[in-house]
């Protein structure tokens, strides 16, 4: 199915996979290891796969834009609950300014918390931009919030015009641009083709190192622009994403149901056979999470929403999917689930300290490294390949990512059974920002697993510097606390600042 380049790195995992097999104790702990392991090798070498075969195609090709000859008219909406006037008043200055005929624009400010303030101002001062409270449509919060504006009516008609319709986040400033670069993104031989075209989000308030990775740097350079090379194109990412209205109209709108309404309004346009597009040009510019509880927030409600995904009716319609395109969605929507297979790899090497043994079992440690060290050198190849156009520093938040977010998928995953249970009061909660205190304790609770963690693999490979399987087993804990570190390292980062 994929070319010979990048199907090369499956030749050194299945040899490694096939020797740790044949050589492994028949005891619990080295094949529960050996189970995860195996199971981790195979979905990284399938995604790593996907990624290469999808940078190799889009790199022997030049990227086609075709010319139109009209100008569709365009339904902004900007959802927005309690962000406070200042961050929307930044967005509407630059909508405003935003190259396109103004009369072909319509900008909604679709509001789900009834800011008096904000109403106030934009009937004051932006009198080209509409203020609308929610209406008809009650619930499902930012999926609600949208559908509520796009299929507004008046005297049977649609109330707010547009061909198309491009969703912003509150805090995304949009470039002049904007429209004139997606908009022929959208057409394939002069006519409308593509259901939508998103493009990257950028953000401007990350100060000193970016050790969490917010400015996703690998994701909008390489995984969606992997991704836009196979038959269906990308998904949605909830902002910056330009949409034919018919289209959007033809599947319900924007998909309830789930935390990630935008991921499951995607795999409602690829089951329905829509082609999607990607844009690689930075077009807006927002504001990412400063505090690591704000970070965990986010990223937990990105994880919880894909479980919903995946563990719903939209499920079942996976299956006539592209191979990729149901790869995607199940390997997005079920990362909480591989964190358990992640979470016995970090902890086996610290239990071998203790049992005075390596996890290996019965694979001594110079044929270990005769057959990990080439799947190994061929991973990092493939990982440099896919980060030729990004930063050293990129690649190395790119590795970090995978299990430094353990701890809260777990969180996600504990949270989701026990809501599937009948717990539907255990939600995501922000912290208020103007309670200092709550913030520091769940700073703090946040902090807990991974100084846990560091301060327990640095007293093993001390006090434990004589057992048989050492040298293994503190190469691999050493390897963990390196992945493990940028949620300390960020957060005394912003302690300095």
């Amino acid at each position: 199915m994929f070319p010979c380049i990048s199907g090369f790195i499956s030749i050194p995992c299945l040899f490694y996979i096939i020797k740790r097999w044949e050589t492994v104790c028949p005891y619990w702990l080295p094949l529960l290891v050996l189970l995860c392991e195996t199971i981790v090798l195979i979905f990284g070498m399938i995604n790593i796969i996907i990624l290469v075969e999808g940078i190799r195609r889009s790199r022997n090709k030049s990227l086609s834009v075709e010319p139109i000859h009209e100008t569709p008219s365009v339904l902004i909406i900007i959802p927005t609950c309690g962000e406070g006037t200042a961050v929307l008043q930044r967005t509407m200055d630059a909508i405003l300014k935003i190259d396109y005929p103004p009369h072909l624009i319509t900008a909604v400010i679709t509001d789900d918390c009834k800011d008096d303030d904000l109403q106030d101002l934009i009937l004051e001062e932006y009198p080209r931009i509409h203020y609308k409270r929610r209406g008809v449509i009650k619930g499902h919060a930012k999926a609600g919030n949208v559908n509520d504006t796009l299929f507004s009516l008046e005297n049977k008609e649609y109330k707010y015009n547009g061909d198309l319709v491009l969703i912003l986040d509150c805090d995304m400033a949009p470039y002049p641009l904007i429209l004139k670069t997606l908009i022929p993104y959208l057409y394939k031989e002069n006519k409308i083709h593509y259901g939508f075209v998103q493009s990257p989000q950028h953000f401007e308030n990350i100060q000193g190192f970016d050790f969490l990775g917010q400015h996703y740097y690998f994701f909008y350079q390489v995984v969606l622009r992997a991704w836009n090379e196979f038959k269906l194109g990308v998904p949605c990412c909830g902002t910056n994403c330009l949409f034919r209205r018919d289209f959007l109209m033809k599947v319900g709108g924007f998909q309830t149901g789930s935390l990630t309404e935008d991921f499951k309004t995607s795999l409602e346009f690829h089951c329905q056979g829509i082609p999607t597009r990607y844009c690689p040009e930075i077009l807006a510019c927002g504001f990412a999470p400063l505090t690591l509880v704000d970070f965990f927030n986010q990223r937990c409600r990105w994880a919880l929403g894909g479980l919903q995904i995946v563990f719903s009716s939209s499920f079942y319609k996976m299956k006539n999917l592209p191979f990729t395109h149901q790869w995607i969605y199940l390997f997005s929507g079920l990362s909480p689930i591989f964190s358990i297979f992640f979470l016995v790899l970090m902890i086996c090497p610290l239990l071998s300290f203790y049992i005075s043994s390596s996890f290996l079992c019965g694979l001594d440690n110079k044929t270990y490294f005769i057959y990990f060290t080439p799947y190994c050198l061929l991973y990092a190849l493939m990982l440099i390949y896919l980060h030729k156009k990004l930063s050293l520093t990129t690649l190395i938040t790119s590795v970090q990512e995978t299990l430094f977010m353990v701890p809260m998928l777990l969180r996600v995953l504990l949270v989701f059974i026990f809501q599937s249970m009948g717990a539907h009061n255990i939600r995501w909660k922000t912290t208020p920002k103007d309670n200092p205190k709550a913030y520091q304790i769940c700073t703090f609770y946040w902090l807990v697993p991974y100084i846990l963690y560091i301060s327990t693999t640095i007293a093993c490979i001390s006090f434990f510097y004589n057992s048989k399987g050492w040298l293994i087993n503190t190469i691999w804990s050493l390897f963990m606390c390196f992945q493990m570190s940028p949620v300390l390292l960020y957060q005394i980062q912003q302690c300095l600042v």
